[in-house]
């Protein structure tokens, strides 16, 4: 199997993607605690359709929270701040350069 060649990382698309990574999170953590409020609301009701809805909202919610940790990870050993326009991006990104 041929070897993925991995592309140079830039600390602007890697914020992006861990900024989009958090929007994602919140979306399904504000979709899930409408369900679990909706549930609680109408528990006459209350189906498993909705428990499994719940459910998946959750995994998705972890396994996003798992990527944006190994983003932050990656981040780490390339000594990039995780904090957009800080001094620490403009030094690795001069370094990188040289």
């Amino acid at each position: 199997m041929d070897e993925v060649q991995k592309l140079p990382l830039i600390p602007q698309v890697i914020y992006d993607t861990i900024e989009i990574l958090i929007r994602h999170q919140k979306c399904l953590g504000a979709r899930a605690a409408f369900l679990r409020q909706f549930t609680n609301i109408h528990e006459v009701h209350y189906n498993f359709k909705v428990e499994n809805a719940i459910k998946e909202l959750d995994n998705e919610i972890q396994g996003i929270q798992k990527d944006t940790k190994q983003i932050e990870s990656e981040l780490a050993k390339f000594s990039v701040c995780s904090v957009p326009k800080c001094i620490h991006n403009a030094n690795a990104h001069i370094k990188s350069i040289r």
